[in-house]
């Protein structure tokens, strides 16, 4: 069943790398904001964590993290600086909001990140193997190696932090249902983006042919008169 959704993950990548982005280079500038959102939001959740765990090998472990994911953020906002027609975009505003309440125990939001540093780390995986751009690519690779090291670092505190296993594995497997959801909800506004772009490319090219030929048939008419 891995090997299926694995599978599926990848279709779904090539598909957005080969033709979404090499159509549309706002929806390629809009994900790699999207990245850097998302690393941006890792760090304003860790630096919480990191005020809640009493461990010094762990907060320094976190704090190592930190200043990685932030790096990362940085790298996905160079990405959209080098790229072209990328001069008047605007990278979207991502508000940030807790993912768990302060009376829950830490190892809830760090069993979060853990199951983000995964999935972010297979994506970027497909995007390398999909994508033709040695900019995106180089970004990717060095990225790739930080968040392998965050997924085995967020599982080992994981399970220090005196949590039950049958614990963990129950909130990993609600992160991964509530992620699945998510993921759904912006392919398909993502899809519905193109449909409409497209649609709107649509009217406006017919209104030009028929604007056109109106105007072609007036000027024959009067040079007839």
């Amino acid at each position: 069943m891995t090997s299926l959704f694995n599978l599926i993950r990848y279709l779904k990548v090539k598909l957005v790398v080969n033709t979404l982005w090499r159509w549309s280079p706002k929806s390629y500038l809009r994900s790699i904001s999207l990245f850097s959102a998302t690393e941006s939001d890792t760090v304003w959740q860790l630096i919480h964590a990191f005020y809640m765990i009493e461990n010094p090998k762990h907060r320094a472990e976190i704090f190592t993290q930190i200043l990685e994911e932030d790096f990362h953020a940085k790298q996905f906002e160079d990405l959209i600086n080098i790229t072209e027609h990328a001069d008047n975009y605007k990278v979207p505003f991502e508000e940030k909001k807790f993912l768990y309440s302060k009376e829950d125990p830490v190892w809830k939001l760090l069993a979060y990140c853990y199951i983000g540093e995964k999935d972010a780390a297979d994506k970027f995986k497909d995007i390398m193997a999909c994508s033709h751009n040695p900019d995106l690519k180089r970004t990717l690779a060095k990225i790739i190696h930080d968040e392998t090291s965050h997924v085995g670092q967020a599982n080992s505190i994981l399970y220090e932090l005196g949590a039950k296993p049958s614990e963990i594995k129950i909130e990993l497997w609600r992160i991964r249902l509530i992620r699945k959801y998510e993921s759904l909800v912006r392919n398909t506004k993502r899809i519905f983006e193109v449909i409409v772009d497209a649609l709107l490319a649509i009217i406006y090219f017919t209104m030009g042919l028929l604007v056109s030929f109106k105007a072609k048939s007036i000027i024959l008419d009067r040079k007839n008169s």
